[in-house]
């Protein structure tokens, strides 16, 4: 599992600016990831647990990636 969470992380500056189409199955396996390590059952609200382990949606992290590395 931390070998997905690493290749979602990693990869973030070549999902910037992808459609939501593209971004929405790896969102689902970062939820499904936040269950696992929460244990969370399936149909449980998953945002509060990404909330409390600091995980950003894909989108945004993807998007602040990039500001980061912009400014540095």
């Amino acid at each position: 599992m931390i070998d997905v969470l690493f290749l979602v992380d990693y990869c973030n500056a070549v999902l910037s600016g992808l459609p939501k189409s593209t971004i929405a199955p790896l969102q689902r396996v970062l939820n499904a990831a936040a269950r696992v390590v929460c244990g969370l059952r399936p149909r449980d609200h998953v945002t509060d647990a990404l909330i409390g382990l600091h995980w950003l949606p894909v989108a945004a992290s993807s998007s602040s990636f990039v500001c980061w590395c912009t400014k540095r």
